[in-house]
């Protein structure tokens, strides 16, 4: 939003020979522009990356209270795989539950595919 960032995506790469296929993707949207979308482009794009990198599969962590994220990531094909109790620990001290999602990138292309005749 002119000289200001307003979010970001990444796909990283696990080095491990064994688990070389699956990658994690972060999604960082700032408080003033979610709910336009932004996220869903950005994970688009990072999907879309991560096919140009031979990713298999791709994972998603987020905290229990962002409803948000949830939604978007299930609404994309996500599927829960695990809830990891504390995990996560705010600067006021506060911990939180962590979701891990994941999805295939094989069925993202039809996700893909989906939203692009909407």
């Amino acid at each position: 939003d002119g000289d200001r960032v307003v979010g970001f995506s990444s796909v990283t790469r696990n080095p491990t020979s064994w688990a070389r296929h699956i990658a994690e993707l972060s999604v960082i949207v700032g408080p003033d522009a979610r709910h336009h979308g932004f996220g869903l482009r950005l994970t688009e794009e990072a999907f879309r990356a991560a096919e140009d990198l031979a990713v298999m599969r791709m994972m998603a962590r987020m905290t229990l209270d962002q409803a948000g994220a949830i939604d978007l990531f299930r609404g994309l094909g996500f599927v829960p795989m695990a809830i990891l109790p504390d995990q996560v620990i705010d600067q006021d001290g506060k911990r939180y539950d962590l979701l891990m999602m994941h999805q295939d990138i094989e069925h993202f292309a039809e996700t893909l595919k989906h939203l692009d005749a909407e």
